[in-house]
């Protein structure tokens, strides 16, 4: 929602306060990349979202298709 109106800095924020489980381990899932890369792409930010689809292949997320469309969506926009 954060991300649809450009305040990328809260969507951030609930990005980095999501996916805690009950015992305090973090666990992220595609779902949570996808939407943040889709919230960089979509307000321009390109190199983040680079940034951000490393850091995910970091975590051991393994990327589905719609991460991957994303992701490609993101660089076609580029100019």
């Amino acid at each position: 929602m954060y991300g649809k109106c450009g305040l990328v800095g809260k969507a951030w924020q609930v990005f980095n306060l999501s996916g805690f489980g009950y015992n305090g381990e973090r666990k992220r899932d595609v779902i949570l990349w996808t939407s943040m890369l889709a919230v960089y792409g979509r307000n321009g930010d390109f190199k983040k979202v680079i940034e951000l689809f490393k850091e995910m292949l970091r975590e051991g997320i393994s990327p589905d298709g719609v991460a991957f469309v994303t992701v490609i969506s993101a660089c076609g926009h580029t100019g």
